[in-house]
């Protein structure tokens, strides 16, 4: 039977209608009061530390730093790659191949060395970042130094995160400050939507009314589908939203340098350019596909169990084992690692986790995700709730 255009106009309406209803029930205004006041405290909190540090990361940066320019101290901040000639770029990238070559071979013959070198690349804390991914990046712009003839030129490149917390916290770049607040907005905000998640459709089977839910002339798919975008649309809203005032905030109170240009390395192997506007951009939107990441994972825990304490512990726990694994070498395809597939590959460093990369992330990203939506609808379409 063919579907009209009436028909499908007035199933778009009542998907809105049924949309609205499902925004409604999650939202409260307390809550936004509540995450709006908590915003406002931390950048005021964030701002008074850039403010106590900023004298010592200027004191660290040099003397008559005070009659230097923003984007110069940021410059400053950055890793520089260059080369004089055609000659020395090729050394370079020989040499780095050869240590590649190396590696290779010492993790096929040297168990030992093999357990060191993966334990050294997977640690959470004081490790290192994967050399042979380093070395990988290293190429890639020597590489690009002789296509482009940049013989002799100074390249900041974009090597480690670090440097924008540094910016950031250090009051030196309104970019590197909107960064670092949108990372403690990613904390809470994930944390509410993991909340709101867990119970759309836990508490809605507690409490019974799913029954009551069902007897409207909506599709079982249409009711899911609602109640997933609601949950991971609205937490979306409000956290643009504090970005926003961030943004706002940090161009008032700290210099900005957005049109200040950095070299990448994509995946170890794209060179190309970005600007700090872009960086930033890049973070800002990462933070938001980690967010939806736990929040679709609540939301499926949660449907599933019909247990809205389980849909908050389990992305808890997930988040815990993934930090666990990384020391235990096998953390490159755990969910925490793969929700974070932008801007770690923008670097020169990556996660530091061996084998990991933009590919293996981002498929795997979606492969989780997918499943869990999967899984989701197809047990609200076969569950019984009479």
């Amino acid at each position: 039977m063919t579907t009209t255009n009436s028909e499908k106009r007035d199933g778009a309406r009542m998907f809105g209608k049924l949309l609205q209803l499902e925004v409604r029930k999650i939202f409260r205004a307390k809550s936004l009061i509540v995450l709006g006041s908590l915003a406002v405290i931390l950048m005021v909190i964030v701002a008074l530390l850039a403010t106590f540090v900023k004298g010592v990361v200027k004191d660290m940066l040099g003397d008559g730093v005070e009659n230097v320019s923003s984007e110069e101290i940021i410059e400053s901040l950055f890793a520089p790659v260059s080369a004089a000639n055609r000659e020395e770029a090729e050394e370079y990238i020989k040499y780095f191949e050869d240590e590649i070559a190396s590696i290779q071979e010492r993790m096929k013959e040297d168990g030992s060395f093999r357990y060191t070198y993966l334990s050294q690349a997977s640690a959470l804390l004081g490790g290192t970042a994967s050399t042979t991914y380093y070395y990988k990046s290293q190429i890639a712009l020597y590489k690009d130094i002789i296509k482009n003839g940049r013989y002799g030129e100074e390249i900041p490149v974009f090597s480690d995160a670090t440097v924008l917390i540094i910016a950031g916290i250090g009051g030196l770049s309104a970019e590197g400050f909107i960064m670092i607040a949108a990372s403690i907005f990613m904390f809470f905000i994930g944390i509410y939507t993991i909340i709101i998640a867990s119970g759309a459709y836990a508490d809605e089977f507690t409490q019974g009314t799913i029954k009551i839910m069902l007897m409207r002339p909506v599709t079982r798919n249409k009711l899911t589908s609602a109640k997933l975008i609601s949950v991971i649309a609205l937490p979306a809203a409000i956290y643009f939203a504090m970005v926003l005032v961030a943004t706002i905030f940090g161009y008032i109170a700290y210099d900005g340098a957005p049109g200040f240009a950095v070299t990448t390395v994509f995946n170890a192997s794209v060179v190309g350019k970005t600007t700090m506007s872009g960086l930033t951009a890049a973070s800002v939107f990462e933070n938001f596909f980690v967010i939806a990441a736990y929040g679709i994972l609540a939301f499926a825990v949660g449907t599933l169990t019909k247990k809205r304490f389980l849909g908050v512990l389990v992305p808890i726990v997930v988040y815990a084992l993934g930090s666990v694994l990384n020391y235990a070498l096998i953390g490159s395809v755990t969910f925490n690692n793969v929700a974070a597939f932008i801007t770690p590959y923008m670097t020169t460093v990556g996660t530091g986790m061996p084998g990991q990369s933009f590919t293996l992330s981002f498929i795997m990203y979606l492969v989780y995700t997918g499943l869990l939506v999967f899984f989701t609808y197809f047990a609200i379409n076969k569950r019984d709730v009479a």
